[in-house]
């Protein structure tokens, strides 16, 4: 049997103020709202009913590990059996732990801190009837093959960077599926390679990433332009990466605030 951490009657009696964890449980059809103490909780509109839960100790890594605590409930109302035997699936929802100071979060709803946020893992009702479930971090995928790495945090053209970004105007000359684009003021392909990669091209108040500079006044864009642009006005516009090579572009590698020391390689495998 669990015993509760926190009685309120003698708490509220002492007059001192103290803290009370907050749980709330997102499960596919409900949200589940409980307090660690022995009287439900009126907080920020919401009830949160009093169960004789303890919370393990928080285990923080610093490898690729995720945190993870455990969560013990004991069944005195048969709540949690109740929904196992409904055939409500535990895992997967995501768990987070607050904890207020009572009773001042009561007329300040911001006075609140999130302990842990995590998804619920390998749930089991024990013969003594505690209802124990392992919360594990929920740690984001990195999807896609993007490379993850650690950039110059300098804004282009700031005072940090100390470059003056040079723009050009000009008009479209000639298309291709609005993504190629030939324009009638770049002509120099080899001084235009340097000054105008990874630059912005703006027609008529849309922008776009420019990934390639080519021959006879041709670069290429990211995506697509939405509108007819055929013969439009353009206004471009340098720009960097922000990694090492791109600063060494611009002759700038002194200002360069980023970690030289990490390889623009580096990828999170999870």
């Amino acid at each position: 049997m669990i015993n509760l951490p926190v009685k309120m009657k003698e708490q509220t009696e002492s007059g001192s103020v103290f803290t009370i964890e907050l749980y709330e449980v997102y499960m596919p059809n409900t949200v589940l709202r409980f307090c660690a103490c022995d009287e439900n909780i009126e907080y920020n509109g919401q009830t949160y009913l009093a169960v004789p839960v303890q919370r393990g100790e928080i285990s923080k890594n610093v490898d690729l590990t995720a945190d993870t605590c455990e969560l013990s409930v004991s069944n005195t109302t048969d709540y949690f059996t109740q929904l196992l035997f409904s055939g409500i699936n535990f895992i997967g929802s995501k768990v987070y732990i607050y904890q207020i100071l009572y009773p001042d979060a009561l007329t300040d709803v911001n006075n609140i801190r999130l302990l842990f946020y995590g998804i619920v893992d390998t749930p089991e009702l024990t013969s003594d009837g505690v209802f124990k479930v392992q919360v594990t971090n929920d740690m984001p995928l990195a999807t896609g093959g993007r490379k993850m790495h650690l950039p110059c945090n300098a804004t282009f053209g700031d005072s940090i960077c100390g470059i003056k970004p040079k723009t050009l105007t000009g008009s479209i000359v000639e298309i291709v599926e609005n993504t190629s684009i030939r324009l009638s003021s770049l002509q120099d392909s080899a001084t235009a390679y340097k000054d105008w990669l990874h630059g912005i091209l703006v027609i008529n108040g849309e922008g776009r990433y420019i990934t390639n500079v080519k021959s006879n006044g041709w670069i290429e864009v990211e995506y697509p332009f939405l509108q007819n642009i055929e013969h439009a006005k353009f206004e471009m516009i340098q720009g960097c990466d922000k990694t090492q090579s791109d600063c060494s572009r611009y002759d700038n590698r002194r200002r360069y605030s980023g970690f030289p020391s990490v390889p623009y390689e580096y990828e999170i495998k999870t």
